[in-house]
């Protein structure tokens, strides 16, 4: 911690394989009004979702209905 506060700057990259991106994707459309793209999601999940009232679709695109799920729909969609 000490490091960062003698430069604030500094920064560090972490490479993502791609699973880890698509993991990311999720994590992050699901916390924010956007969504997610429907495209490559498992269509018996999402129509669950929607039907228990967890998600819309709305653009072509799942959104949660409750942020404070979004994490757990994220990994479940996985």
């Amino acid at each position: 911690m000490a490091n960062y506060i003698k430069d604030p700057l500094k920064r560090r990259i972490e490479h993502l394989s791609d699973e880890d991106l698509e993991l990311e994707r999720l994590f992050l459309g699901l916390r924010c009004d956007l969504g997610v793209g429907l495209e490559g999601l498992d269509s018996k999940k999402v129509q669950t979702l929607v039907e228990e009232k967890k998600c819309k679709v709305s653009n072509q695109r799942l959104v949660a209905c409750d942020f404070f799920l979004a994490d757990e729909i994220a990994l479940w969609l996985t």
